[in-house]
């Protein structure tokens, strides 16, 4: 078995200089070459300069991710960095994102989960993890504009609720890195277990409580679950997202 790993990044240097996973990315490959896992892997697009870059990619990963062996891990790593759309809400209920250009602008492209999303809702290959790794939280939209009443959705969908440092993206995927060294995606409840243990060792939002990560997964009816859960906020399969 191989564990592939497909990173997608678009990022715009920060002041600090650390927003970038290239770092992580080179120490998970290594990570998983000493367990002997070591899959298909490509950096041709850890320097997106735009949306439509960020948008090419994600269709880039259908085909990378077909051709793979349907049993083997696949891992779409998604990196998006700079700071919140400026839209009052729209992190939580448009389903957007952002894009952050390499180039000196300071125009910043917003990114459309349900557009940028489109090519995988429905037709995703077996046994593929997504992780988001997005600082300012606005993954809670990402997986239910992955969803779709017929067809394949991901495995297991990963990524923070709130707005996350670097320390704290970067021990969340060196654990479920960890899991991924066993060859195999992870069982629900190593995936549940693994979420459980960052919220208990990172802190949650200071304004409104919002753990630091989630998981979300869908059963065979199509609907979409998440842990840990807000019952007031129990979702189906919906191209419509709630708040988080």
């Amino acid at each position: 078995m191989s564990v592939h790993v497909f990173p997608i990044e678009s990022v715009r240097p920060s002041v600090l200089g650390g927003d970038s996973i290239q770092n992580a990315f080179l120490m998970a490959r290594t990570y998983l070459g000493h367990h002997g896992q070591s899959g298909a892997v490509t950096d041709e697009f850890l320097a997106c300069a735009d949306r439509a870059s960020v948008d090419a990619a994600i269709e880039e990963f259908l085909g990378w991710a077909t051709n793979l062996l349907s049993e083997e891990p696949k891992v779409l790593w998604l990196s998006l960095h700079g700071k919140p759309p400026e839209t009052k809400g729209a992190v939580s209920t448009a389903g957007v994102s952002a894009a952050y250009e390499t180039s000196e602008s300071d125009e910043a492209e917003v990114i459309d989960w349900g557009l940028s999303l489109a090519k995988l809702r429905g037709a995703c290959p077996p046994n593929v993890v997504v992780l988001s790794d997005v600082c300012w939280g606005a993954s809670p939209t990402a997986p239910g504009r992955l969803t779709e009443k017929a067809g394949a959705s991901p495995t297991f969908f990963f990524g923070p609720v709130r707005a996350a440092h670097r320390l704290e993206l970067d021990s969340a995927a060196g654990l479920l890195f960890g899991l991924l060294a066993r060859g195999e995606v992870p069982t629900l409840d190593d995936a549940k277990a693994v979420v459980r243990q960052l919220n208990a060792c990172f802190p949650p939002d200071a304004t409104n409580g919002k753990p630091f990560y989630r998981v979300w997964w869908w059963n065979e009816a199509g609907e979409i679950h998440r842990e840990p859960d807000a019952p007031e906020h129990r979702f189906r399969s919906s191209h419509v997202l709630p708040s988080a």
